[in-house]
């Protein structure tokens, strides 16, 4: 995975809104946001890391 590119289990989600606009700002926050995730001590890092966890290990 590129390290700009967005987790696609996540983005399967993101593509379901229905409403353009919502989701083409969501995708450019989420591309936004994984571009700076590498970095050393990132702003919020443990807060996405906590928020992945949490999501992504439930069933649907």
């Amino acid at each position: 995975m590129n390290k700009s590119d967005v987790n696609s289990l996540i983005l399967e989600h993101v593509d379901k809104i229905e409403d353009d606009n919502k989701r083409q700002f969501i995708n450019e926050i989420l591309t936004f946001e994984r571009s700076k995730m590498d970095r050393e001590r990132p702003h919020f890092k443990d807060e996405y890391d906590d928020l992945i966890e949490e999501y992504m290990d439930t069933d649907e």
